[in-house]
């Protein structure tokens, strides 16, 4: 990373939409986490699906558990799913208090 505290990359993959991101996402840069989100969720449609690559965010705040459920209602109502690729046992930790590992569907 080149001094940014996150990196948000988009990529369509066949059928599938993957918004990677690298670094925290926290109040600060959740706005650039969000709206990639956003976009992922409004271009997808059936049989579409949007993955949130958190295989490098090494911070996630209340702010990105926030983006990430509404970017799951988001594609619930566009009829696509949204699966989450975590890896970082900090980022897990804090979707199993939350409770949100119950919520969104997790690739781990």
């Amino acid at each position: 990373m080149d001094g940014q505290l996150l990196q948000v990359a988009t990529k369509r993959n066949g059928a599938t939409i993957v918004v990677r991101a690298e670094g925290e996402v926290d109040m600060n840069t959740v706005p650039l986490f969000g709206q990639a989100l956003a976009d992922a969720c409004a271009e997808a449609g059936p049989p579409m699906a949007v993955v949130a690559d958190l295989s490098d965010v090494t911070f996630l705040s209340s702010a990105g558990l926030t983006a990430l459920l509404e970017a799951h209602n988001r594609c619930l109502d566009n009829g696509t799913p949204l699966r989450v690729k975590i890896t970082h046992h900090s980022v897990r930790r804090a979707l199993e208090i939350t409770g949100m590992d119950q919520i969104l569907t997790l690739d781990v």
